[in-house]
């Protein structure tokens, strides 16, 4: 069985185990057994209920989403025709707000996406002057 799924038939089924014996049970640390616990007191879950769900299902149940929203990547020929006019990329960064749809990348996530293409090509890339 699924270590996660045996923690947790043990939570159910035998509460009265402290968290470290269900930790070396089901292969957990006793922090993550104390964590399921109580979200599985405070949700009101049984066996019952996490035996017919897919894995899946059982850690969304226990455990928060992650982050979904999904970025729009920036162009590359933009921002390089851009680079190529003697922008820098700060420049590009805010032509990317302007012409893009929210949910926007943040400076440095567009730094970290733009920046190895540009090394590929041999391409100098400018970089603004920090502000006084």
């Amino acid at each position: 069985m699924d270590p996660m799924m045996t923690m947790l038939k043990l939570l159910c089924t035998q509460p009265e185990l402290t968290n470290i014996e269900i930790g070396r049970l089901s292969r957990r640390t006793p922090r993550t057994v104390a964590r399921y616990r109580k979200n599985l007191l405070s949700a009101g879950v049984t066996w019952a209920d996490v035996i017919n769900k897919s894995r899946k299902e059982v850690y969304l149940l226990f455990n928060k989403a992650k982050r979904e929203a999904k970025c729009a990547r920036p162009k590359i020929s933009r921002v390089h025709r851009i680079l190529r006019a003697g922008g820098c990329q700060r420049s590009a960064w805010h032509d990317y707000l302007a012409t893009s749809s929210a949910p926007h990348l943040t400076l440095s996530s567009f730094l970290t996406y733009v920046r190895p293409r540009f090394r590929r090509r041999h391409y100098y890339v400018r970089v603004a002057k920090p502000m006084k």
